[in-house]
């Protein structure tokens, strides 16, 4: 299942349809790693992503700010708002005791290796498609508070 994604002329914000690729029962092939051979651009910065007409915002890691480019992988030695939102998705949505400092470290590494593992996909530490469509992400009002996770 392919999400459709379009800009809003308001807020920056993207909405769609089906929030992520592979979402609403799709499966994740979970034998391609992350590291596949296909280069895919570092996530650098991150896209929030509304869900239809709801007042709720999800960030997700993305290639620019605000560019839904999220076909993008982090790994450890990255850093930046990417990392961050990531992070920030890790330690509430997983409960994962990392610091949110932007930096892809070995902690971060360790963080989405077991993320990794409980949905079932390769472990190879690396964020990128499959990992993205499997995990859950912060959800936040517009006025910026967290409510909860989005899966």
């Amino acid at each position: 299942m392919t999400a459709t994604l379009r800009k809003l002329a308001l807020g920056s914000t993207v909405a769609a349809a089906a929030l992520l690729p592979g979402a609403a029962g799709a499966t994740v092939a979970a034998a391609d790693p992350e590291t596949a051979a296909s280069p895919r651009a570092t996530c650098n910065d991150y896209t929030t992503f509304a869900y239809g007409s709801t007042p709720y915002r999800v960030h997700i890691p993305s290639v620019g700010h605000q560019t839904a480019a999220t076909d993008c992988t982090l790994r450890q030695g990255d850093s930046g708002p990417g990392v961050f939102v990531l992070q920030d998705a890790l330690r509430r949505c997983y409960n994962q005791q990392i610091a949110q400092d932007a930096q892809y470290g070995p902690a971060t590494r360790n963080a989405v290796q077991n993320v990794q593992n409980f949905h079932g996909l390769v472990t190879d530490g690396t964020y990128g498609p499959h990992t993205r469509v499997a995990m859950a992400w912060g959800k936040y009002t517009t006025g910026g508070a967290f409510v909860g996770c989005w899966f």
